[in-house]
């Protein structure tokens, strides 16, 4: 180590005619450094603290001292935006001590003796990021007063922060509305994006901070913007915290039902796909959730109402809209039931009601020209594919009274539905049998159902049946 001021004149002092008073000075210089290098700086003990006083004396202008007796001083602290270890200047450390008003007044201290207001520390972190974080409004506030930055974001990753996370994604995470409040009066950009994606709203929902959600929102943030890793909006995000199943993430249930309809007040649109090209109705739909699914086609009801037009129609055009690869909402909902648990029957069959009395098409059909009852037949689901033929006949009863008026051709419901074929030439029953080459029980007692409801067996029949068995038999696809 070279040696510091004192301990080299103390070295090479020729006219002092003793020598004790320069060994002395090298001594204390000596522990000064040491000490520095351990990291345990006076000034950042003081600001961990929040001791303002000892912030104050610490950082007060020392009077220089001449002669001998300067040997005998201590050097001075070191300054006031030293760093320790972790690349913290002191202005960090007082900014998230969280001590109220002690906090307050030590920032003000710092900052009054000239503290870098947005210097990074070793996790490229300012100081209003880190007083956003743990929620100090007040210190925010004089932050911002005081020329931080309210946009200036982290460099990198660390252990609590994301990259290029903000003041306003850092207190709206940890749910710290009055923070955000204060960020959003200092200039903070709602639509600023971390390195995932995500704005301040979509971190908002994800954590099912509702308060915080509805500051942004009226603070100008977007509903429909799309963010994290595949495009999803706000709305996406609220559905997708409602159908998490771990337990983890129970108490994010409770409110994420009352985010959704938030979002949409607001004008969030349910329609909205993300990249791979699922609205959030279609989330819904898919895990069973009947209630959240209500919301959303209410939601567009009303909006279309509040716009002089068809509310039902709305309703039903989200009802009938498929996903990118050509799934409409009620493939998805039994989609989501298909050899489930009661329970998970029980929730597909209110959201495929739901979506139905909305206004969606029970023949309807996928990207594939397949029907729901298709879907069922080739899942061996001998369950939903009686309850779907007995939802059919309940529309034939419904067509008796029209008969008349029907065009020729049209038929029941039912028979429309066993009758349909798919773009590979099959109908429901060819899908079931096919699917029941492995002579399952379920998957005999799907053909037993379609077969009871009256679907035609035919040589025909038989004869593509065996063509597409050999088929498979020779090449291992269908």
């Amino acid at each position: 180590m070279a040696m510091s001021g004192g301990a080299a004149a103390a070295a090479t002092c020729t006219t002092c005619p003793r020598m004790l008073p320069c060994a002395l000075g090298a001594l204390l210089a000596l522990s000064a450094v040491v000490a520095a290098a351990d990291g345990l700086l006076p000034v950042h003990e003081a600001a961990a603290k929040a001791d303002a006083a000892a912030l104050r004396e610490l950082l007060a202008p020392r009077p220089p001292v001449v002669g001998w007796r300067a040997w005998f001083e201590p050097p001075p602290p070191p300054g006031i935006d030293a760093r320790d270890e972790l690349g913290r200047a002191a202005l960090h450390l007082a900014a998230q001590s969280n001590a109220g008003e002690l906090s307050h007044s030590a920032v003000a201290a710092l900052l009054g003796a000239g503290a870098i207001v947005d210097g990074a520390d070793g996790a490229g972190c300012t100081p209003l990021l880190l007083a956003a974080a743990v929620g100090d409004s007040r210190v925010c506030d004089l932050l911002l007063a005081s020329g931080a930055d309210p946009n200036k974001a982290t460099t990198r990753a660390s252990e609590k922060f994301d990259a290029l996370e903000t003041p306003l994604v850092a207190a709206s995470w940890a749910g710290h509305v009055e923070a955000v409040e204060v960020l959003l009066r200092g200039g903070a950009a709602t639509e600023q994006r971390m390195a995932n994606g995500n704005a301040a709203l979509h971190e908002a929902v994800e954590a099912g901070q509702e308060s915080v959600a509805r500051a942004l929102l009226a603070g100008g943030a977007d509903p429909n913007a799309h963010g994290g890793d595949s495009g999803e909006t706000s709305l996406h995000k609220a559905v997708w915290q409602f159908r998490r199943k771990d337990r983890a993430d129970g108490p994010k249930r409770a409110p994420a039902a009352a985010i959704a309809k938030l979002l949409m007040e607001y004008g969030a649109d349910p329609s909205l796909q993300d990249e791979r090209g699922h609205s959030p109705l279609h989330h819904a739909a898919n895990d069973g959730k009947p209630a959240i699914l209500q919301l959303l086609l209410d939601a567009a009801a009303a909006a279309a109402a509040a716009a002089a037009a068809a509310g039902s129609g709305a309703a039903a055009a989200l009802a009938r809209v498929p996903t990118r690869d050509g799934l409409p909402p009620l493939h998805l909902a039994l989609h989501g039931g298909t050899h489930g648990t009661p329970a998970a029957v029980s929730a597909a069959k209110a959201c495929a009601e739901l979506l139905l009395h909305a206004g969606a098409d029970l023949e309807g059909v996928d990207g594939h020209g397949g029907t729901v009852l298709h879907w069922t037949a080739h899942e061996s689901d001998e369950t939903l594919t009686r309850w779907l033929l007995e939802l059919a006949a309940g529309d034939d009863e419904e067509e008796k009274e029209k008969k008349a008026a029907q065009p020729a051709g049209g038929g029941a419901a039912s028979a429309r539905l066993l009758a349909h074929v798919d773009d590979e030439g099959d109908t429901p029953l060819h899908t079931a049998v096919f699917a029941a080459r492995d002579g399952s029980a379920r998957g005999l007692a799907t053909v037993a159902a379609l077969l009871d409801a009256g679907a035609e067996n035919a040589s025909l029949f038989l004869s593509h049946f065996y063509t597409k068995y050999d088929h498979f038999t020779k090449t291992g696809s269908g």
